[in-house]
């Protein structure tokens, strides 16, 4: 196996390396063609903020930090708690005329369903977070791989 290969295999890992195929064009040694790859892909790493060895990419991470990393749901359980207790004394009074008790039961019910909603809104936060930073990571990888193969084209190879 040419060194230059398994050094991109062990650099990127198989799954990147069956995406990319790097040819002499030049005439040049397997030296300077390992030479060569370690280094466009450091240029590459830093170009494109992503780094297929460890898998980060920094640019995915700040976008789910600053991009929609907190959530606000202040007032939610209050209203509900409000609008359940007003629902239960109207109840109550029409059902048996005690207003209190209906009042009481109907805050509870409207402070769970209040908080029921407010899970349901943060998991769907949460699996819309998760979905931007699979599309950010899958760009900063795609961005990577063409400063990868422009820097190794610059350098006299051809690259597949």
């Amino acid at each position: 196996m040419n060194r230059g290969i398994l050094v991109l295999l062990l650099l990127t890992g198989h799954a990147f390396a069956d995406e990319m195929y790097v040819f002499p064009a030049n005439g040049q040694s397997a030296e300077q063609q390992e030479k060569d790859e370690f280094e466009c892909h450091q240029w590459a790493a830093e170009k494109s903020r992503f780094d297929p060895v460890t898998g980060t990419s920094s640019a995915a991470g700040s976008q789910a930090e600053n991009g929609t990393g907190t959530y606000s749901s202040s007032g939610g359980a209050g209203k509900a708690a409000l609008g359940g207790a007003t629902k239960g004394a109207l109840i109550a009074e029409v059902s048996d005329g005690d207003t209190g008790k209906g009042a009481a039961t109907g805050a509870a019910m409207g402070v769970f369903k209040g908080k029921r909603q407010r899970k349901a809104r943060e998991e769907q936060h949460k699996t819309a977070a998760d979905a931007a930073r699979a599309e950010a990571a899958a760009n900063d990888r795609a961005n990577y791989m063409r400063a990868n193969a422009a820097c190794l084209e610059g350098r006299g190879y051809t690259v597949r």
